[in-house]
């Protein structure tokens, strides 16, 4: 892949990229952040997505917390559980930029499809008036997916019935 194309690639993910050239080969630094706001400098010697597989293949979370908890500052700021969620998201992030790098490779490219999944049924709300029932669906009702729908209400007062098959919305 062309060290343009390559480069473009990296900020296209929000990577800033500092090519330069070393023992006549073509290399960058990346220069990322995690989202906790770690600033994550990675060489590449040469500039190439195996390269970058290669550091992503090998990247230690463990070795980088105990890295980055030497500084006062950093400890002051991340608990060691927040260090472990910071880096687990940004290894998670680098695995899927590489995965993507892999792709475009291969001559693939990722296409963002906007998509709705509409669930219809009713609610059978116990309330003094219909405006009543409707502000209570409105505000004790929800569903997230990969749990039920569910309400805040009381069980006596609040029954649904939904399918459980949603309508596909693909924009």
């Amino acid at each position: 892949m062309r060290t343009s194309k390559l480069e473009q690639l990296f900020n296209d993910f929000g990577i800033e990229v500092y090519i330069t050239k070393q023992d006549g080969k073509v290399c960058a630094e990346l220069n990322t952040y995690t989202a906790g706001g770690v600033n994550m400098i990675v060489w590449l010697n040469p500039f190439t997505v195996e390269e970058f597989r290669e550091w992503v293949d090998s990247f230690d979370i463990d070795e980088e917390i105990d890295l980055h908890r030497q500084d006062k500052r950093y400890c002051e700021a991340f608990s060691i559980s927040n260090s472990v969620e910071d880096f687990k998201e940004y290894q998670s992030r680098m695995k899927q930029i590489c995965k993507n790098l892999e792709d475009y490779q291969a001559g693939k490219q990722t296409f963002t499809v906007k998509t709705k999944f509409v669930f219809e049924g009713e609610f059978y709300v116990k309330a003094e008036s219909k405006a009543q029932a409707r502000e209570f669906v409105e505000k004790h009702c929800g569903l997230v997916i990969g749990s039920n729908i569910h309400s805040t209400l009381p069980d006596d007062d609040i029954d649904w019935n939904f399918d459980v098959h949603p309508k596909k919305v693909v924009r």
